[in-house]
């Protein structure tokens, strides 16, 4: 029995052609390298549509090295005075990869493990699971959450996206020892603060010679 879900056309024209392709022998034919650019999901509106819009006006070789820098796992850093600006920079960018990518701001991270358990199914390690494995990753407005969480969040899951060369986009008003500075603020102490900007420093470096 055919299951006609998924496939590129209705089953009304498979039954007029008399033949079909299984969705996943499609799936093999489209193939990754030709998954249509997409603006990551979960993406507010406001800097999908300036994006888009910023993703439209790059060249086809642009977003080709872009797209080459991804496929192996790069980490890159944005900054710039306005935080939307920032997110959308990064989800222009986001948007050459040809794999599923996904964007969270570092104030849901923070908030999701804030509201997990010290242990068990539904632990604060947990709350990042769904993020670790994502091929491209975008993490808009860290340093400006204001909570403590934000640095035990990202240390937990960012260590396993570095070892697992997961592609991610960070996107801040902050760099360097500013971000260091408002983490501290917010509450994180610096042994935790020193960890997360040597993990993420590391990462971005790593990225710059891919």
């Amino acid at each position: 029995m055919i299951d006609y879900d998924g496939l590129p056309a209705s089953k009304e024209y498979y039954g007029a052609i008399g033949t079909v392709i299984t969705p996943e022998a499609w799936r093999a034919l489209r193939g990754p390298g030709n998954r249509a650019h997409r603006v990551p999901e979960h993406t507010p509106r406001l800097i999908a549509e300036r994006a888009s819009a910023i993703f439209a006006a790059k060249t086809g070789n642009a977003k080709e090295k872009e797209a080459a820098r991804l496929s192996i796992g790069a980490w890159i850093w944005y900054a710039h005075d306005d935080a939307d600006e920032a997110a959308a920079v990064a989800t222009a960018a986001a948007m050459a990869s040809h794999e599923r990518a996904v964007f969270i701001s570092a104030c849901e991270l923070a908030t999701a493990w804030n509201g997990g358990e010290l242990y068990g199914p539904n632990s604060k390690a947990h709350t990042v699971d769904r993020y670790r494995d994502l091929p491209v990753l975008v993490i808009a407005d860290l340093g400006a959450s204001g909570m403590r969480e934000e640095a035990l969040a990202l240390i937990e899951l960012l260590g396993d996206r570095r070892r697992h060369k997961r592609s991610t986009l960070f996107a801040s008003t902050f760099t360097g020892k500013s971000i260091a500075r408002a983490l501290e603020a917010a509450g994180s102490n610096s042994d935790q603060v020193r960890k997360l900007i040597e993990l993420i420093s590391a990462g971005v470096r790593e990225g710059r010679r891919s």
